[in-house]
């Protein structure tokens, strides 16, 4: 039978790669136990001796069915946090869209269990879904209404009037807006959501992949004043890489600034920044043959 692991309070649920997740959990037996290894660890998980743990959690070596039962049975997890970390494994390794988006959206609600009836339930459903953020800011709109139908109007791509209905009474929930009886509508009680909640990082997949739909279907159903598709395919070094990352995260925050200085906002408007490697040349990454 496993040897079981001390019982610690980092759940799966937490992360959305389980490599990270054996990480956290390593570090924290190292700094309670200064003599801990990759190779106790190991030993510990299940997973036999040598340095198999370490292997893992830097992606040279894969979790299979069997590894994994033995790393569920080794931390004790049950119920919903089981189901998670299975699937986070899935996750990892899938590399097919289709698969990626199954198991993504498998997560999410997971993850919605994992956290039960709290308020990082509602940040989760906040971050998970494209609307929620598009509705939070449209309320800040001098015009605005609390009709559903008016938002629903208002809108460029489709949501019901139940799903608006939904989407405010969370927002008041949340305490983000609330009905002003005088003015006879939502208005907001902050300017900016944030939040250092865990389950920020899934939500935030969630939405990206759905905001990356939406900015494909603009380029047929957006006339070309309203919107602006470019790419650029260039060839960088890893230093290079990081440059352009650096200048992306900057002129993000330089559009905010710009929003920010706006004070007659009449419109919602998305951008969608993406910047991903097209080529490995150094080797096979994980999860392809």
């Amino acid at each position: 039978m496993t040897k079981p692991l001390f019982k610690t309070p980092i759940k799966p649920s937490g992360f959305v790669d389980y490599k990270p997740y054996l990480e956290a959990i390593y570090q924290s037996e190292k700094a309670a136990r200064p003599n801990y290894s990759y190779v106790i660890f190991s030993y510990e998980l299940g997973l036999g001796t040598g340095n198999v743990s370490w292997l893992v959690i830097k992606g040279q070596r894969k979790l299979t069915r069997n590894t994994s039962e033995k790393v569920i049975q080794a931390l004790g997890l049950r119920g919903y946090e089981k189901q998670y970390f299975e699937t986070m494994v899935l996750y990892t390794h899938a590399t097919k869209p289709e698969d990626l988006d199954k198991y993504l959206q498998k997560l999410v609600s997971l993850k919605g269990r994992c956290v039960g009836n709290t308020p990082d339930e509602q940040i989760l459903r906040f971050c998970s879904q494209w609307h929620h953020a598009v509705i939070f800011e449209l309320v800040g709109v001098s015009q605005f209404k609390s009709d559903p139908k008016w938002i629903q109007g208002k809108l460029n791509f489709h949501l019901s009037e139940r799903e608006i209905q939904e989407s405010l009474s969370m927002l008041e929930t949340m305490s983000l807006i609330k009905f002003d009886e005088d003015k006879k509508r939502h208005v907001k009680l902050v300017n900016d959501f944030e939040t250092q909640s865990e389950v920020v990082a899934l939500g935030a997949a969630q939405f990206h992949k759905q905001m990356i739909d939406l900015g494909k279907s603009s380029i047929e159903n957006l006339p070309d004043h309203e919107r602006d598709i470019g790419a650029v395919t260039i060839a960088v070094s890893p230093n290079g890489l990081q440059r352009i990352k650096q200048e992306v995260q900057a002129f993000r925050k330089y559009l905010m600034f710009i929003a920010s200085q706006d004070q007659d906002a009449s419109e919602m408007m998305q951008v969608n920044i993406q910047a991903f490697a097209l080529t490995n040349l150094k080797g096979t990454r994980e999860g392809t043959d």
